[in-house]
């Protein structure tokens, strides 16, 4: 019985430096939290991790 062989991908890599990657989530949170209705808990969740991200981009700027 054989074993099948891995063939090794290479795992895909972001190309984009933390502090785009942070900026770009925020932008994504930021429109969400425009969009359509939605529940309190919902938007405070959103609110909360634009607070989170708006620091984290301040460190990696600093």
């Amino acid at each position: 019985m054989k074993t099948p062989t891995s063939t090794a991908r290479p795992i895909p890599r972001d190309p984009r430096t933390p502090l785009q990657r942070a900026q770009d989530q925020l932008t994504a949170a930021r429109q969400k939290l425009i969009g359509p209705s939605l529940p309190r808990s919902e938007r405070r969740q959103i609110a909360d991790r634009i607070h989170d991200l708006t620091a984290e981009i301040s460190s990696l700027e600093s």
